[in-house]
């Protein structure tokens, strides 16, 4: 198993000014209502200018498109359209689906969408493609807490403290009595991986779960789980000033480690395959993470300087 160092990075201001620069997805920025884009290669990338998307609130950024769900103040379910160069998001309300959704999870190559509502009691599958209309797949009549779908339409979704695989028809199959965090399915498969609070098991197509391995040091306190098409699992392990971040391939064996020297409360897509931000609560650089068919990487991007201040 590959243990990485952590990865800095150095930028140039005419990075996002070069014409064919590789695009990395977009992070939230401040003030709310705005995301940036993030320009470059991973250890050599900067936040590109602001977009606007209003009073709306971002739900998840689909894991490759430059699109999100997201909510309007009224409730209302919408996609958010990424333009890059555009100072502005185009919004495109989606139609049928449920008020409030308070459960929005993306399938981990983004053809799929499941979204929840706790107080309607319903759980949406969607159909999201750019160049078609989005097309509701099926509804459960479910209260789901926390929910998982796979890139062909399959749903985990948590409900008191237990974990239930659910089919179209309803049909629901106790997969855990103890789930107590996070649930993803693995990329393009039908395996899924789940925690509890003895570890995090993965379910392969045939035979019991494989209790998953966790590196020296982590814990499954806050851990926090993904999928990609290079990265089958990903686990991010927050500790008190660090996050221990690794992958298993999709028979549970380790492939790699990371450290990146910050507590993650989050793991986000960013709209681009494999590439990730982890969520904390600090100010200053934005740290991600980038994996592929060549492993990955951890490294930062330095905090944008607004227009107006010199650098």
């Amino acid at each position: 198993m590959r243990i990485a160092a952590i990865v800095t990075l150095c930028t140039s201001p005419l990075l996002a000014q070069s014409a064919g620069v590789p695009r990395l997805g977009w992070i939230p920025a401040d003030p709310p209502g705005r995301l940036r884009e993030v320009v470059g290669l991973p250890g050599a990338a900067q936040l590109g200018p602001p977009l606007s998307f209003g009073a709306a609130r971002i739900l998840s950024i689909r894991p490759d498109r430059n699109i999100a769900v997201a909510l309007r103040p009224d409730g209302t379910v919408g996609i958010l359209h990424l333009r890059p160069g555009e100072p502005d998001a185009a919004w495109q309300t989606l139609e049928g689906a449920v008020h409030d959704a308070d459960v929005a999870a993306w399938s981990p190559l983004g053809h799929v969408l499941a979204l929840g509502s706790v107080a309607e009691g319903r759980l949406q599958v969607w159909h999201i493609e750019v160049e078609d209309t989005p097309k509701l797949a099926y509804e459960l009549p479910v209260t789901a807490g926390r929910a998982a779908v796979s890139d062909a339409g399959s749903v985990l979704a948590a409900m008191d403290g237990a974990l239930y695989r659910v089919s179209a028809d309803g049909a629901m199959q106790l997969v855990s009595p103890h789930v107590s965090g996070a649930v993803t399915f693995l990329a393009g498969s039908d395996r899924f991986a789940w925690v509890e609070d003895s570890g995090v098991w993965m379910q392969g197509r045939d035979g019991p779960p494989v209790r998953i391995v966790l590196p020296e040091g982590a814990s499954t306190n806050g851990i926090l789980l993904a999928s990609a098409r290079g990265a089958p699992l990903l686990a991010a392990a927050p500790g008190p000033k660090e996050t221990i971040l690794a992958s298993w391939n999709e028979h549970g064996e380790p492939v790699g480690q990371w450290r990146c020297p910050v507590s993650a409360l989050g793991l986000a897509p960013s709209g681009q395959q494999g590439v990730f931000q982890l969520v904390t609560a600090r100010t200053g650089p934005v740290w991600m993470a980038a994996f592929g068919d060549t492993g990955g990487r951890v490294f930062f991007v330095p905090a944008r300087v607004e227009e107006g201040q010199q650098q």
